[in-house]
């Protein structure tokens, strides 16, 4: 077997307060350099760039990460974010896509293949959670069951007409006007059901008429 790879001798460089570690492509006379590691020093801040000369963060890897560990006998996390930052003005942990025209998969997976009763993923933040999406696409949840049993569950909704939708008139919630609509999409009463309606029980008006 053939090494294809050389191993440079690590440059330490004294001007800029870096280490820097390189491989060099030899097969067919290539003379490519990539750099392997680079430790450096940077107005008074430490940077590691795995897979990069120019690391443009504390830590900076180019290419896929695989972070691994026996999640089973675990006594802790396997991998935490933490930041005791109090003055935290933008977002603590980003997954980004520069260019989103390139993007032909799935930008952030999180999968857990663990069927035990109560494994699975769960968020909490003491300042809530916020899902966004962009004005013109959905949220998707695929799951044969959401449970809201543990806690108590308040919804708040935007002050619209249309605030919330189920299909396209199965059920709709005037939150601007305090109305309900069942089977009608533009509800004119506080419940305003379209179509025939079955009561299994008494009805009883406290004022008003019944037609």
């Amino acid at each position: 077997h053939t090494n294809h790879l050389k191993l440079d001798t690590p440059l330490v460089d004294t001007t800029s307060q870096s280490i820097l570690i390189k491989t060099q492509d030899l097969r067919m006379g290539a003379s490519t350099e990539a750099c392997l590691l680079h430790l450096k020093e940077t107005n008074d801040s430490n940077y590691i760039g795995i897979n990069t000369c120019d690391p443009q963060s504390p830590v900076h890897v180019h290419g896929g990460v695989l972070i691994s560990g026996d999640g089973l006998t675990a006594t802790s996390d396997n991998v935490t974010f933490n930041n005791t930052n109090t003055n935290i003005t933008s977002g603590h942990i980003q997954f980004a896509a520069t260019s989103a025209t390139n993007i032909t998969g799935k930008h952030v997976s999180i999968i857990s293949n663990d069927t035990s009763s109560d494994a699975g993923m769960t968020l909490e933040s003491r300042d809530g959670i916020k899902l966004k999406t962009a004005s013109n696409k959905s949220l998707y949840i695929e799951t044969p069951q959401i449970d809201l049993s543990s806690h108590k569950t308040h919804v708040q909704l935007l002050s619209s007409d249309d605030a919330l939708k189920f299909d396209t008139n199965t059920l709709v919630v005037d939150a601007k006007n305090h109305r309900v609509g069942v089977g009608q999409s533009d509800p004119q009463a506080t419940l305003h059901v379209g179509g025939d309606t079955r009561l299994a029980g008494n009805v009883a008006l406290n004022s008003g008429y019944l037609s």
